[in-house]
């Protein structure tokens, strides 16, 4: 399970390119979200990151929250009718300041609606719209948690593995297009995966990195190309064997990954760039950096 924090944590990048100069900047706003674990955030405008749910150790919530870098401020927005509470769930931005949210679990259940979230920068507003509820299977994914969800440029998001309604893992790949509000199955990952890291890496590619197998921690660095429909493994490492780390796209080709639970169960400190130009990753040995977690 992922660790509590009260404090959030944003990396300042001052230059597109990666680089040993390159640093963690602990921000402290004087408002923001509860602490909690589980949740969702991901890229919603420039200078802007929006969250949604999780659990706070008693409860699982449904709050929805803009972060302005800019700014260095927590807005929590007012929503009508926002997604119900839920952790474990699926988020990644789609273009043109909307995000799409699927799955997740609460109380009682897997959960495997789709939501649209629609952002206003210009008023720091927003709004969720359902736009599917889905029961069972068939022409979209099954209900599950612990999945990863990355964009893949125009109006496209894939989403890859997760554990399902019957506790099974899972590793199917989906891709949700919001043009024509559908979900395709596309080719299965070479393994079953959950608590897996994944982010866009440009054009129409995702990378997915390590996450929890049928055998414990996986090392493995893979790229998926919406285009081909293919998974390729890139490399894979020992030492990059974690589950339940966070990652995102730099720029170029370049993917910073944080955290995770390491084999020995104790969680990472450790800052980790891979460069798809050279397939490698490089540990970042940062003066300051963010506590160990998950």
């Amino acid at each position: 399970m992922k660790i509590y924090f009260t404090l959030f944590l944003l990396m300042v990048i001052i230059s597109p390119k990666l680089s040993a100069g390159d640093d963690w900047v602990q921000k402290n706003p004087s408002t923001k979200p509860t602490a909690r674990n589980e949740h969702a955030m991901c890229y919603i405008s420039s200078g802007r990151v929006l969250l949604f749910g999780g659990y706070d150790g008693s409860s699982y919530l449904q709050d929805t929250w803009v972060y302005d870098v800019n700014s260095n401020t927590w807005t929590q927005l007012s929503i009508d009718t926002p997604p119900g509470v839920r952790s474990e769930t699926g988020m990644a931005y789609i273009g043109n300041n909307q995000a799409i949210l699927f799955g997740g679990k609460n109380s009682y259940a897997k959960l495997g609606d789709t939501w649209l979230f629609s952002y206003n920068s210009s008023n720091n507003t927003g709004t969720w719209t359902l736009k599917i509820l889905a029961e069972g299977g068939g022409d979209h994914p099954y209900h599950r948690a612990a999945h990863a969800m990355a964009y893949a440029g125009n109006d496209d998001v894939i989403l890859l593995g997760g554990v399902d309604y019957d506790g099974g893992k899972r590793q199917d790949t989906w891709h949700y297009d919001l043009t024509t509000n559908t979900w395709t199955q596309k080719a299965d990952a070479s393994i079953v995966i959950q608590d897996h890291s994944m982010c866009y890496i440009g054009g129409t590619k995702i990378l997915w990195h390590g996450g929890a197998t049928s055998d414990g921690s996986y090392g493995g660095t893979n790229i998926y190309d919406l285009s081909n429909n293919t998974w390729i493994l890139k490399t894979s490492s020992d030492d990059l064997k974690l589950f339940e780390s966070s990652s995102a796209y730099m720029g170029g080709d370049k993917v910073l990954l944080f955290g995770g639970v390491k084999t020995n169960g104790y969680r990472s400190d450790i800052t980790w760039i891979y460069d798809e130009s050279e397939n490698t990753w490089t540990q970042d040995n940062n003066s300051t950096a963010p506590s160990a977690r998950a």
